[in-house]
């Protein structure tokens, strides 16, 4: 069906936010107003799909709006910050990225932090720094990090096989332990399109937690365990199971509990599906040229209510999170140690993988990163130990390699002789 769509330019008139970030880590933003004035362009023809039970709308980036801006002192002065605003608003244009937010931290402080684009083409709504993203792979480190918490009470021992903890296992996962699924080297193979169901949210409303582990524990191992690496939604869900039987909580009240509300990450949570609240953020997926909306509802929300890929928050929570891993505040040396470390070859990238983390080794620079590629979004998480460095992006556009080249760009002009 063809149908006509506006196309929509944006001036955003923006008062400065002060940032204020506490010793651990904490930012409040401050006195920030938005004006936004509007003119209407007309499009041209755009299609109309349906590719997720519902017909979205086909848009096409041809402006963006001012940037939103939600920055220290050091990103409003000196010449990086300009540099940094350049290389994004281009490259959001480049690659027909409708909007995304960012974050620098650099030697335990956050330096900048930006929100470009729009978070809704259709309504022409400018996005601010505050809204949310989903995380999609990039919320394995939470998972990790829950086990951790709980290796640090003297609950979960990694080299402990997983039936101790989930009780009777079939036969396959017998000889998993805790420490293979974190590495993804449990035998658990990717999500398989006649798997979807077990994601379907509808699927899964109304079972408790020994229902949906019923349905994971239905699905063949891929490899033995212990012999390959194979990037595994299902075993992070895995794991998710273990901190809700060890701990006696939800995996996300156990989250919230030991991480996000101790940091005031107030953002952070489980996916909302159909969420329509001033901190939703629409996502596009491009296709045949356009950019279409990609809307989640509660009928077609992979893995909402599940470990793996469920979080969403926004770049400043992101940011107090990357603070908090600098220091014992929420893992002890020993864990982040551990999280950290390579612990097997990633076969596909050459890479080598911790706990929940990509680790790789150029020439003197480690880099340790997370990146969360969904149907209507993108999350890449970079940190360089060495360097004190940190770059968080988010983006409202579903991954080919486009919005993967902002982390590279920004570190360049922070850290000109990094290797990225």
């Amino acid at each position: 069906m063809l149908a006509k769509c506006r196309q929509i330019s944006m001036l955003c008139a923006v008062s400065a936010a002060s940032l204020v970030v506490n010793a651990c880590g904490g930012c409040t933003i401050l006195n920030q107003r938005t004006e936004i004035t509007t003119s209407a362009a007309s499009l041209g023809p755009a299609r109309f799909q349906a590719p997720f039970s519902t017909a979205e709308q086909g848009f096409k980036v041809t402006s963006l709006p001012a940037t939103s801006t939600l920055a220290s002192e050091a990103a409003q002065l000196g010449s990086r910050s300009h540099k940094i605003d350049h290389t994004v608003q281009a490259l959001l244009r480049q690659h027909n990225i409708p909007g995304a937010a960012v974050a620098v931290l650099q030697n335990g402080r956050v330096s900048y932090v930006k929100a470009f684009g729009y978070a809704d083409l259709e309504h022409g709504r400018a996005l601010q720094a505050e809204q949310r993203f989903m995380l999609g792979n990039a919320s394995h480190q939470f998972v990790a990090a829950a086990v951790l918490l709980l290796v640090q009470d003297g609950k979960i021992t990694l080299d402990e096989k997983i039936g101790r903890y989930l009780g009777e296992v079939p036969n396959s996962w017998r000889n998993i332990t805790v420490r293979q699924l974190l590495t993804n080297t449990g035998g658990f193979g990717p999500q398989q399109p006649d798997r979807f169901a077990y994601y379907q949210r509808d699927h899964l409303t109304g079972k408790n937690n020994d229902e949906k582990l019923a349905v994971l524990e239905s699905f063949p191992l891929a490899s033995k365990p212990g012999r390959h690496f194979i990037e595994s939604q299902l075993g992070y869900d895995a794991l998710g199971f273990i901190v809700a039987k060890v701990s006696g909580k939800t995996y996300i009240d156990f989250v919230q509990q030991r991480i996000f509300q101790p940091l005031g990450m107030h953002s952070a949570r489980l996916v909302q599906a159909g969420a329509n609240d001033a901190q939703a953020v629409t996502g596009y997926l491009a296709k045949d040229g356009l950019d279409y909306a990609v809307r989640y509802h509660a009928n077609t929300l992979a893995h909402a209510s599940l470990a793996a890929t469920n979080i969403e928050m926004n770049v400043l929570d992101m940011a107090k999170w990357d603070l908090a891993l600098n220091s014992n505040q929420v893992l002890n040396a020993e864990s982040r140690a551990q999280m950290w470390q390579a612990q097997v070859a990633n076969e596909e990238t050459q890479h080598a993988y911790g706990f929940g983390w990509s680790v790789q080794h150029k020439a003197g620079t480690t880099q340790l990163s997370q990146t969360g590629l969904l149907q209507s979004s993108t999350a890449d998480y970079r940190r360089y130990p060495e360097a004190q460095l940190s770059v968080i992006i988010f983006t409202n556009k579903a991954d080919n390699g486009d919005s993967t080249s902002l982390a590279p760009a920004i570190t360049r002009i922070v850290q000109p002789k990094l290797a990225v």
